[in-house]
Formats: structure tokens, sequence, C-alpha cells
């Protein structure tokens, strides 16, 4: 059971249309739909592949689909078909051209990598198993990478690098000190490219780049220096080279080139100065095109279009009430197919297609007026509830409740209020959803919704913003903030009347361990009543170790003590790595 905390427009598969040569004042691009009732798994889209015999396959959070040019094909995990797909969430699709088409591998989030047999539609599974060595090293598979050796990569996020050799069906890890090399620290591969040179570059998020030898055996890593602006940013996502051999890394923080004389990371790569737009920009794809461009799908900035030869660019940004303006600025994936059309994969938005383009500009919405369908495109929240239903929260539409089976929308008609902010769950079940007007409690058990009106009206869906109204005024319970090092701070507080509350902790840690931490306890209770846990908490941006949970519980009456320890680093004031947003907040 996942919340989503999100504002988004959902829409249909929308057509960009553009020229894929220079761009010049009589080029325009224009937006087209393709047929509006079809429909994909999910508008959060996390990667895209044209496939040897033309079909475009597409993972989203919510399934896998096949476009054909017509129609949809939805490939979803069914727990009474073992030969279904392991996971809904898929994050990487990959085809060796050595299979001639029967063949695809799909990693997935929490399944492990899958591999699709297309003669027999079958789908089998490789997961991780604590017990055996030669396993998946982590069941969230990331990417997919075939070397010019015929070697398969494996990267996963959280649990390194591996070799996977197809014949015996095993995995050798990659990872941590093996034959005097030194691998990844923490495990959390996002992308890898292998160059003229035979080396592997891996995009390893918030520990920077790697460069792999494989004729020594030897990692070399680059990572991010406080000290130094100009250094590699500390989060990596992307890593490709172009046709003139040049590095290009994508990183939360703006594009970064590779001076290979020098062996140096270089902060702006270009000639051309408007280019600085990208300096900060956060960059999650970059994909190069037949003719040498470089496509750079941004979280925030758009699209990109470059040529390295020259500099000359062009930025596609979405515009507010312009029809003809590209549907989001978040995007998560770009590539090429075969017809050389360009592919962009949104955060939530749907796909886009751009091919060469007229100068007329159409876009089409889905037709409203059917209640069984989702009529409203304003988003705030979505949420999946233990039997599998999606909650979903709308700003104007109230609360609705999607049938996955039936692929039905329903209209909760027991809240009043239409636009709701937050769904979460309590630890005991009970989910809470925010409006503007109220704090909803929800009893799947009985099915009865309660309404906690005064304290919590105005409970906004963006947490930093929340926490630090809270903090600021009288509704704040108790809170330890700005902990520097080497801490172990206690503060008292009584609850004279059971109260829902907003319990958020802000800190430092990976799988392994919490480091700087905090939890709640009782008197009387011989353990803590609530307490961090890295499973539920999300990046805080920074450093990939900031980390924040926040959690809606109810107290019941009593004394409690808040606790929070910190260790001998990375904290309040004295950041070893990059501060996480609103840095004041660490504590709990």
């Amino acid at each position: 059971m996942k919340p989503f905390l999100m504002t988004y427009d959902r829409s249909v598969i929308i057509l960009l249309l553009l020229s894929l040569q220079a761009f010049s004042g009589d080029r325009l691009s224009s937006f087209t739909s393709v047929d509006p009732q079809l429909q994909l798994s999910h508008d959060c889209i996390s990667c895209i592949l044209q496939d040897s015999r033309g079909f475009l396959w597409i993972g989203t959070e919510r399934g896998l689909d096949k476009y054909d040019g017509y129609n949809i094909t939805e490939y979803l995990h069914d727990p009474d078909n073992p030969r279904s797909i392991s996971h809904n969430f898929i994050r990487t699709i990959f085809e060796d051209p050595a299979d001639s088409g029967k063949v695809l591998w799909i990693g997935t989030k929490g399944g492990g990598l899958d591999r699709y047999d297309r003669e027999t539609n079958e789908f089998s599974s490789f997961q991780h198993h604590p017990d055996d060595p030669t396993s998946l090293s982590h069941s969230d598979v990331k990417c997919i990478f075939k070397d010019r050796k015929g070697i398969y990569w494996i990267g996963t996020e959280g649990g390194g690098l591996q070799q996977f050799d197809r014949t015996t069906e095993k995995f050798f890890p990659h990872n941590f000190n093996q034959n005097g090399s030194i691998g990844l620290s923490y495990g959390y591969v996002f992308s890898m490219c292998e160059d003229h040179q035979d080396l592997l570059w891996i995009a390893a998020g918030g520990e920077g780049l790697y460069q792999y030898d494989r004729r020594t055996g030897k990692y070399y890593r680059y990572t991010s220096d406080p000290k130094d602006q100009d250094s590699l940013p500390y989060n990596v996502f992307a890593v490709c080279e172009d046709s003139e051999h040049d590095l290009w890394i994508g990183t939360q923080y703006g594009l970064r080139g590779y001076d290979r004389e020098s062996d140096a990371i270089i902060r702006f790569p270009f000639k051309n100065g408007s280019l600085r737009v990208l300096d900060n920009a956060n960059i999650w794809a970059i994909h190069k095109d037949r003719v040498g461009q470089l496509w750079i799908a941004t979280m925030g900035n758009g699209l990109f279009c470059i040529d390295p030869k020259t500099d000359e660019f062009y930025n596609f940004q979405h515009v507010d009430d312009n029809p003809a303006a590209v549907r989001s600025n978040t995007l998560s994936s770009v590539c090429q197919d075969q017809s050389g059309n360009i592919w962009v994969g949104s955060y939530c938005s749907g796909i886009t297609k751009l091919v060469p383009s007229n100068r007329k500009f159409e876009l089409y919405r889905r037709i409203p007026g059917d209640p069984t369908n989702l009529t409203l495109n304003r988003i705030s929240s979505l949420y999946e509830d233990a039997a599998g239903a999606l909650w979903i929260g709308t700003l104007g539409g109230g609360l609705k409740t999607f049938d996955c089976g039936n692929k039905r929308f329903s209209q909760i008609q027991y809240i009043d209020e239409t636009e709701i902010y937050a769904i979460s769950a309590s630890r005991a079940g009970e989910m809470w959803i925010a409006s503007r007007t109220s704090l909803i409690e929800f009893n799947p058990s009985s099915g009865k919704f309660i309404h906690h009106r005064g304290k919590f009206s105005g409970y906004h869906p963006h947490v930093y913003t929340l926490i630090r109204r809270l903090s600021e005024k009288d509704d704040a319970i108790a809170g330890i903030l700005e902990i520097g090092n080497s801490q172990d701070i206690t503060r008292e507080f009584e609850i004279d009347q059971p109260i829902p509350v907003l319990v958020t902790v802000l800190g430092e840690g990976n799988k392994d361990q919490l480091f700087d931490r905090g939890w709640i306890e009782k008197d009387g209770a011989d353990n803590a009543v609530w307490q961090m846990d890295f499973t539920m908490t999300r990046h805080a941006e920074g450093g990939y170790d900031n980390r924040i949970q926040c959690s809606l519980l109810t107290l019941s009456p009593g004394k409690y003590r808040l606790r929070y320890v910190s260790d001998a680093t990375h904290s309040y004031d004295n950041w070893s790595f990059e501060a996480p947003k609103c840095k004041e907040l660490w504590g709990i």
C-alpha cells in the first residue's frame, strides 16, 4: 500500500510532432492525439522500447502495455497465474537482438527480473532469494544492459550491479571489494553505457558516477565534493556517450560533461550560453538518436533536443492555457523508434510521440460525461488499499475509487468535500483522507467515515509546507529540530484525549542502518509506539541518505517521550554530503 502525494493532469496518449533536424524559424512543432478511447495501464511512464517487430512497449507504474499503432494490450500481474508478469510496477524493458524478437526482458520494482517468451506468451521470473548467493541481489531492477562482449549487466536499486549468465541462469555480484577492486558502496544503479574504449559507465544515484575497466577489474568513482560547487552533483541518474565520443552525465542538478584528457567532470560543457538552463535541471534520461542529436528528459524543465556538434538546441516546455504546448514539463524517459519518431514518457501525464512536423496544432482531451470514467483531470493523490482498489483524490471532483478489473470509476458519496489533498493509512489499517476542511478517517472493516474537523483544517499535500506551518503554530504538540552531531534528545508531552497526529521525521540512513532517527515512547509501554522505518521513508533531496518519513496515527491519552538521536557525522549545519531540502527540519 503506497500513497502518492502529487498534483498532475491525467490524460490520454498525446502525440507531439516536430522536425528531428536542426530547428529553424520555419519549423514548428504540433501536438495531436491518438484514439482518445485508448487507455494506458497508468499515466506514470517509467520506460519505453520499440521492439524489432515494430511494437511499442510502455512500462508504467501499474502494468506493461504493448501498442501496435491501433490498440493497447495490457500485461498485468495475476496472483493466481505464476506465468503472468511478476509485478505491475515496470522499471525497464530490454530486447536482445540475438533473440530474433522472441524474448523481452523486463525489470520490475519489487518483482525482480522477468523473461517474456513471446511465442508461449508466458513470463518467467528471477527474484532475490536471501539464502542463494547466485540469485538476483535485489528485486527492484532499474536497468538491463548487454555489452559488446555479450555480457548481461543487471542494475538494481538497492542490490548493486550483477553479471547475469543466461546459460546457467545465475547472477554474480559486482559490488564490494572483489579481488581488491572497489565496487558500488550501497548498490543503487540507475543507468549504464559502454563507451568506445570498452569502459562501462554506471549512474549510481547518490553514489555518483562509476567507471569500470574490465581489463583491470578496477572501479573508479566520481562523486560530489561539498566544498567544490563545480564538482559532480550528488545524484546521478543518466549517462550517455554521443557519436563524437563525448560522455554526457545527467544529474539531479544539471547536465555535466567529461574531459577524457584531464579525467575531470565539466560543469558547463557548452559554448552556447543559452544552455545555462540545463545547469541546474533535474535530468532523468538522455538518449542519442540516429543523427547524433541528444534528447534530454528533465523533471521540471521539459524536453531538450541538442546538437552537440553545434550547441544548437530546442526546449519544449508546457505553457498554461496553450493547447499547442507540451502537456508536462515533468518527464522520465525518452527513446527513438525505427521510423525516427521520438517517444517521451512523462511522470504521470502519459506518453508523447514526436514525428516530422507540419504547422497545425491539435490537442484532444478525454470526452466528459461518462460516469464510469475519470471525468476530472486534476488529481492530487493516489492510494492503493489492501484489497487492490485504487483511491483517487481530486481537486474539485471529490473522492473516487477505481476497479482495476472492470476499469470503472466510482464516486464516494459519503464525503461532501470536493477538494481532496492527500490519502494515507495508519499502521492499524485505518485510511485517512485530508480535504480542505477536515481530516477524514475511514474504517475498511466497518465501511464508516468519521470527520475530524477543526485542528487539521487546511491540511496540505506538500509535506514541507505542512511541516513548517504546524511547527510555527500551536498545532505542534512536540518537536526536536535542527539537530547537530552526536545528540540524544528527549522531549516529554502529554495527551489528554485520543487524537490523530501527523508525525514527521527527517534524518539519515539506508536500508542497512538508520544513523539519525526519531521515535515515540509511552509511559508503561515496553516498545516504541512509533519509530522511523527506512522502508517507509522517501528521499528528502540532496544526499541519498537524507530520508523523510510522514505517518498519520492516533495517540491514546497518556504521557509520551519524543526521542531523537544522531551520529557523529552529517547533521544540521555539519553536512558531510549535500543537505536535504528544508534542512532546518532535521529532527522530529
